[in-house]
């Protein structure tokens, strides 16, 4: 099924995407931000997921489609995000017939899933958090101190001036032009490619815009405007947010993903979470050479999380690493020439997909996969002993 829909939720219209098997597991995919659509990019980079789930994604409250200029700001908040994904959930339950649902959650997206699972656990099997932010005050002095590091070290006098006009965050927050000034260390650390590796991650968002068919041209400044109100809104709600205290035990299996160069959501940070939460299962997956969007900026060798129950998921890599460290393929993105953008987005990110396949282990699925430019490669079934065969490249 391919259904692309408004459907009310929290008393407004809100646009959802339904595509793949509806007899299969319902994999809710939820965005960053606050306010970014990427309907494009999870369609795009993760369409082998339809093999195994039914894909939902949403344009959330205040971003894409689900944004108008009749919508109530004031409802721009965390709090009322999380009641909307959980009516969502509810309606994706009853409509196809499930008990329980999984969820990935991408930076902000993760935000809000983390605290979605908090408060009804029985909804989820299991939660897939992608640039996991965990605490606001650690968060954003990390952002700054970063920015301020590689200012110093290349010697640029003139952002080393606007950082010290700024100065540096109180409590997660800055208090002379708190989201003016935010925003402003944020595009310092895309500047500096702790966002994306390649330093054009806002061209991509904004080429996705233009040119995906949710959106489109004639969408383009609505979805401007919806991404502008969500952060002046939804943005000063994640004050104080410390899941680092808050969220230590967690009621369903998690497994994190970070790639090593996200100085947005840094790993040091979620390591140390990672470390204090229990919970059912926990795994974390860390991505070599990668940033803020492992999910669909990178394409690494081979990942295939098996479900074995409600509450474990096997993993199948190519190549052992500690940590699960992953060898990624060269970054296109940095070597192709900007005006091919223009004339074709989807060129520029072609082979910066993360294939992630997620699935319900039975005896007819076969160990093994198939990647576009990778030849195909049988994993030992010995997973846990680590004794995993190398695909040959």
């Amino acid at each position: 099924m391919n259904e692309y829909f408004p459907l009310e939720l929290g008393g407004i219209n809100q646009w959802v995407a339904i595509n793949g098997n509806p007899s299969k597991p319902i994999l809710l995919l939820l965005h960053g931000g606050p306010g970014t659509p990427c309907m494009g990019f999870f369609k795009k980079y993760n369409a082998h997921l339809l093999e195994h789930f039914l894909m939902v994604t949403w344009d959330q409250r205040g971003t894409g489609r689900s944004y108008s200029k009749e919508l109530d700001l004031k409802t721009l908040t965390l709090e009322t995000i999380i009641k909307d994904t959980h009516e969502l959930t509810n309606y994706l339950k009853q409509r196809f017939e499930q008990s329980k649902i999984y969820l990935l959650g991408h930076s902000f997206g993760a935000t809000l899933a983390l605290s979605v699972i908090k408060e009804r656990p029985s909804d989820y099997h299991a939660y897939f958090a992608v640039s996991q932010f965990v605490n606001t005050t650690k968060n954003e002095l990390f952002c700054y101190n970063f920015v301020y590091n590689e200012a110093s070290r290349l010697g640029h006098t003139k952002v080393l001036k606007k950082l010290d006009a700024i100065g540096k965050p109180v409590d997660g927050f800055y208090t002379k032009n708190m989201m003016k000034d935010l925003m402003a260390v944020k595009q310092l650390v895309s500047k500096y490619k702790g966002d994306s590796r390649s330093g054009m991650s806002n061209v991509a968002i904004l080429l996705q815009l233009l040119f995906s068919k949710e959106y489109g041209w004639h969408r383009f400044f609505n979805s401007i405007k919806g991404i502008n109100a969500s952060l002046s809104h939804v943005g000063p709600s994640l004050r104080g947010i410390a899941y680092d205290e808050t969220h230590l035990e967690l009621d369903v299996p998690v497994y994190f993903f970070s790639g090593d160069y996200d100085q947005l959501t840094p790993q040091t940070i979620l390591r140390d979470y990672y470390d204090k939460i229990k919970a059912p299962y926990k795994e974390l997956h860390l991505f070599h050479m990668s940033a803020h969007s492992p999910l669909w900026k990178r394409q690494i060798n081979s990942i295939k999380l098996w479900t074995k129950s409600w509450h474990k998921i096997r993993v199948e890599i190519g190549i052992p690493l500690p940590y699960f460290i992953y060898q990624n393929l060269e970054d296109l993105m940095s070597i192709m020439a900007f005006w091919q953008c223009y004339s074709d987005y989807c060129h520029l990110l072609r082979g910066l997909r993360v294939s992630i396949s997620l699935a319900f282990a039975s005896s007819s699925v076969k160990p093994s996969w198939t990647m576009k430019g990778i030849h195909e490669a049988t994993i030992s079934s010995k997973v846990s002993s680590g004794l995993l065969k190398s695909p040959s490249l």
